[in-house]
């Protein structure tokens, strides 16, 4: 192949919904939650729930001073990013 070669990718709308629909995606959401979750004190939850389109995950603070923790600190953020 010279350097000049095209390469075209036709993706399965289909099949990509499915990926990010399927378990597989739920557990690793799940799995990023559940390690940011161990980084975070009491009053955090997180769920995650399958979508039109996708898997969405939520974590958020369920007591008034979590919140207060949070918007002092942003540490659902820092949580997330490790």
């Amino acid at each position: 192949m010279n350097a000049m070669s095209k390469v075209y990718v036709r993706l399965n709308k289909d099949g990509v919904r499915a990926l990010l629909k399927g378990d597989a995606m739920q557990s690793i959401l799940t799995e990023h939650c559940n390690n940011s979750m161990a980084r975070l004190g009491d009053g955090y939850e997180f769920n995650v729930r399958v979508g039109e389109k996708r898997c969405y995950a939520n974590l958020f603070a369920v007591t008034y001073a979590a919140a207060v923790e949070n918007e002092e600190n942003n540490t659902l953020l820092a949580a997330i990013r490790g």
